[in-house]
């Protein structure tokens, strides 16, 4: 009986053993799943704050025409409007704060592309607080880190839906200066040489004429009214309403325009749909301007002014060309055009923006620059 008190007492004092045992490795576990969980959440919002930058820093390039600088500042503003979690005050707690990172957080791992790193770090001064895993290192002082970095590649690119059907000649070297094209007078067309560039054509003003589309002479000021799609990938819709539809707004963004496509001329004159199509156009966004200050179009109520237009150059030296049932033009560049009004009857009067030069593939660079372009995440 003795030896049967004995073997039960011992087999009590095992059993409190096992639960404090237990209950110490429950608890570890609990609190290793709170710290890792934690760590899980920090990292994907410093992920998120790394891909904004990088997809900023990017865009910044786009829109500087390759400084760096710019690209730096943008990538840092658009990081700290995401928060991740940081040690609280007092070396206690987490709490949610700003992404912060520096210049030498961004750098430009290849041409093209922009990497930004964010962090939660002690070496960076601002580390996640933990609670078992300062237990199990206590030299971390309880304090955890997290890095996340992102890459972002911009590119241009040589076609764009949503033009206008209208289609001016580029400009070329007018020897006698009667905006005539004619190369026995010495006239002759480069597209870099002669044609409209950036930067150096950024802010001029434009006035183009209304041309015939029955009339194969051109001046270097005039335009055709155009149909879509290009002849080379369907079938051109005619019309007056089509056309005056086009002029307001985007009817068909599906319909894709491009360097060397082939676009008929409407034929007649489309004084009245022009003016229609202008007007309605200006209504869009009646305090929109041109601030020459900036080389900006200010006052806009939309975050890209409806007035900024595309609209194709096609090549004088070329002309126009025979297209099925019609005349049309063969497109050299594409430019970007901000509508200010209209000078008479079918004139459109406007600021150059910016261009799309010929042969201007994925993988140009800002000393080609393209209004057309794309930004993306490749790491």
């Amino acid at each position: 009986m003795r030896s049967m008190r004995r073997l039960v007492r011992s087999e009590s004092g095992a059993s409190v053993i096992f639960v404090a045992i237990s209950l110490v490795m429950i608890f570890a576990f609990a609190v290793l799943a709170v710290d890792l969980g934690m760590l899980y959440v920090t990292r994907s919002q410093l992920q998120n704050a790394a891909d904004a930058g990088a997809l900023a820093g990017a865009m910044g390039m786009i829109q500087s025409l390759g400084d760096s600088t710019t690209a730096v500042d943008w990538a840092i503003t658009l990081a700290g409007e995401n928060e991740a979690f940081i040690g609280g005050g007092g070396g206690l707690g987490n709490v949610r704060s700003p992404v912060v990172i520096s210049e030498d957080d961004v750098t430009f791992p290849a041409p093209y592309q922009v990497r930004v790193a964010t962090h939660r770090t002690a070496a960076t001064g601002d580390p996640l607080r933990t609670i078992f895993l300062g237990v199990i290192n206590p030299a971390s002082d309880g304090n955890a880190g997290v890095r996340a970095s992102a890459t972002a590649m911009y590119y241009y690119v040589n076609e764009s839906s949503c033009f206008r059907p209208w289609a001016p000649p580029d400009r070329w070297h007018d020897e006698n200066g009667d905006g005539k094209y004619d190369p026995d007078d010495g006239d002759y067309y480069d597209p870099v040489g002669t044609g409209y560039r950036v930067p150096d054509d950024v802010g001029a003003q434009i006035t183009f004429m209304l041309g015939n589309g029955n009339q194969d002479g051109f001046g270097s000021d005039w335009y055709y009214a155009v149909n879509f799609p290009p002849v080379n990938k369907g079938n051109p819709i005619s019309g007056a309403a089509q056309y005056r539809a086009w002029i307001q707004g985007c009817v068909d963004p599906s319909i894709m325009i491009e360097i060397g496509d082939t676009l008929r001329c409407e034929p007649g004159n489309m004084v009245g749909p022009t003016n229609q199509g202008v007007d309605a156009l200006l209504a869009s966004d009646p305090g929109a301007h041109w601030d020459s200050g900036t080389q900006q179009v200010m006052g806009s109520a939309h975050p890209v002014s409806p007035r900024i237009i595309k609209a194709a150059l096609f090549d004088p030296s070329v002309g126009r060309v025979s297209v099925g049932g019609g005349r049309g033009v063969v497109v050299v560049k594409m430019i970007a055009f901000f509508i200010e009004g209209r000078a008479g009857s079918g004139n459109v009067v406007g600021r150059f923006v910016q261009l799309a030069d010929p042969g201007g593939g994925a993988g140009d660079g800002p000393d080609d620059p393209s209004f057309l372009y794309a930004v993306k995440l490749v790491q």
